[in-house]
């Protein structure tokens, strides 16, 4: 997925009230949920701001080492909010 489609569903997801990132979730639910489950290394971490301003997030390159469930790239991109 390209970085700025990911970017925009965080963004997205904070306009929708999502509030099941809000929710405690068991690691066996956590498990059973996930699409694809990955073990890797951060190669690197860089920043952007979203269009107006308003909100900075940390993106993180994932080198992906091992595969535990579904299926992945290479790398990923992880998209959080926050950031220098």
């Amino acid at each position: 997925m390209k970085p700025y489609l990911l970017l925009f569903a965080i963004a997205y997801s904070y306009c929708c009230n999502a509030n099941c990132m809000l929710s405690k979730l068991s690691i066996d639910s956590r498990t059973k949920n996930s699409g694809s489950i990955i073990e890797g290394e951060v190669i690197k971490q860089s920043f952007c701001w979203n269009t107006d301003k308003s909100s900075i997030f940390t993106i993180n390159t994932i080198e992906v080492s091992k595969i535990l469930k579904g299926s992945a790239s290479a790398t990923i991109d992880v998209i959080t909010p926050g950031g220098e």
